[in-house]
């Protein structure tokens, strides 16, 4: 998706959560990373999910003061800047929240037009990911990196979709 950031949400850029190294579990790095993936990725949409109800709440709030004109026009906005809210967070938490933001996108009663317009960029252009991702995966599943596996493997993928991409 061109010009989408990633979840700007201090949760979402979370590298590590504290506490969780250090836990018997966690023994090892990919035990580590695998108790603190799910934990960053259920904080991080939950945390998109509080700011915008909070700003629906604040609007509802707001437009008992604003006459019927100004009301329109302030909920365009808050719809657009919850829309990109909301599709940064899909983008950075991939997978099935890519293909949840995918099926909202072409349900025309669900949402405002502002979100379906925003998310249907989920439909054509999801963003691949990074290189370093797919050879760690490789590594875990196969015992061997792509180069030791494949006589060639380009790392920048052909194309790329919400659960998967294609390299050569």
């Amino acid at each position: 998706v061109t010009g989408v950031q990633t979840c700007a949400l201090p949760i979402c850029a979370c590298p590590a959560l504290p506490g969780y190294a250090a836990s018997a579990m966690a023994a090892t790095p990919r035990a580590a990373r695998a108790l603190r993936r799910p934990l960053r990725r259920l904080l991080c949409a939950y945390s998109v999910t509080m700011k915008v109800v909070l700003s629906y709440a604040v609007f509802a709030l707001r437009r008992r003061f604003r006459s019927p004109e100004t009301v329109e026009l302030l909920a365009d906005r808050i719809h657009q800047k919850n829309a990109r809210r909301v599709l940064a967070a899909i983008v950075d938490l991939q997978g099935l929240f890519i293909k949840v933001g995918q099926l909202i996108s072409v349900m025309a009663n669900l949402l405002p037009a502002a979100f379906r317009k925003e998310l249907e960029a989920l439909q054509d252009s999801v963003p691949p990911r990074p290189f370093g991702e797919v050879e760690l995966r490789l590594r875990e599943e196969l015992g061997r990196g792509p180069r030791e596996i494949f006589a060639e493997f380009d790392e920048q993928p052909v194309a790329s979709a919400s659960i998967g991409q294609v390299h050569v």
